[in-house]
């Protein structure tokens, strides 16, 4: 069960990330983007930093080189939430989350060029299974359904920013603990979002406007699930995951986010959906899941990312051989 901890930590947060879109559309349906995205990000923010407070958790990030923890922080959240979030508002929450399923492969690609990792032959096979369905669900029979051109260009603009944070929180992960990581990007959204709503609305003379919407009820909770449970809890275990699982294997989880999020579009929201559109997600589906199939968790060490491991410390010469 140890071993397999990173999986299940993997197929949990693409549960909670999978049900997020149906909070999204609940919560614009109250408030503009960047108030939801303020709302968000400080209320995550506040709870990760009561669990500092209370010490159950640490964060300790002196001495430590911040470039390419920044450089995360500018791709996401400020960057990704943005595309992610203003999507649903252009385009059906489940053709989004087939859309999302490009991450998979992106990441498998970005992974050889950036960290030199090489899936083997059998996920490079799963990977082009997931793309077949993309392109059966975007350039069979037409376009997206219900989707507009700028709906596109944010979901590939997600899906680029999103894989690239992937990639990056791989590298992070040998010196940064994943509290660490995702405190300080919760904490910058909790800065960003709030200082670019405000300044939206002062723009538009609308200051007296602001809280307008965001003492309902059904954006209080939605908001909560995507601040507390989305932005702390599952980013934390898609961070541990990251760096635990091989990169073909950990974003294969994608299947069970898009197979959520289709679900809730399809059945919740009752967005439509062609029989073409059900032949892709098969096929997006299936190569995930043949790429998690793959995943061998009987050997830890080669699982993990070589530059993940944290540096060992150096031995104290009193414990050393006395020879």
């Amino acid at each position: 069960m140890k071993n397999r901890l990173p999986l299940l930590a993997s197929i949990v947060q693409a549960v909670m990330f999978g049900l997020n879109y149906l909070t999204v559309r609940i919560c614009l349906e109250h408030v503009d983007t960047f108030r939801y995205l303020a709302f968000r990000y400080i209320s995550g923010f506040l709870v990760m930093t009561l669990l500092v407070v209370f010490g159950f958790q640490k964060v300790n990030y002196r001495g430590k080189d911040l470039r390419l923890l920044v450089l995360c922080v500018i791709i996401n959240p400020c960057l990704s939430q943005i595309f992610e979030t203003t999507s649903v508002l252009f385009a059906p929450v489940s053709q989004i989350a087939l859309f999302n399923s490009l991450v998979t492969p992106m990441v498998m690609v970005l992974s050889v060029v950036v960290n030199r990792e090489n899936p083997s032959g059998r996920q490079w096979f799963y990977g082009a299974v997931s793309v077949a369905g993309i392109i059966c669900t975007q350039f069979v029979d037409g376009m997206m359904v219900g989707a507009t051109v700028a709906g596109i260009l944010l979901c590939l603009g997600a899906v680029l920013t999103i894989s690239t944070q992937r990639i990056l929180l791989r590298r992070l992960s040998g010196r940064f603990s994943a509290f660490e990581i995702i405190y300080l990007t919760t904490g910058a959204g909790a800065v960003f979002f709030p200082i670019v709503a405000v300044g939206q609305h002062a723009q538009a003379g609308t200051l007296g406007r602001f809280f307008e919407g965001m003492g309902d009820l059904p954006f209080i909770l939605s908001g909560l699930y995507s601040g507390v449970v989305c932005c702390v809890i599952a980013f934390l275990l898609m961070t541990y995951a990251t760096a635990n699982l091989p990169i073909a294997v950990s974003t294969a989880s994608n299947s069970i986010f898009t197979l959520t999020a289709l679900l809730s579009g399809v059945f919740i929201l009752h967005e439509h959906m062609r029989p073409i559109d059900i032949v892709g997600a098969v096929l997006i589906i299936g190569g995930m899941l043949g790429m998690s199939f793959a995943y061998n968790p009987s050997n830890l060490a080669e699982n993990r990312f070589p530059g993940s491991e944290p540096p060992k410390p150096p031995e104290d010469p009193k414990n050393g051989d006395p020879s």
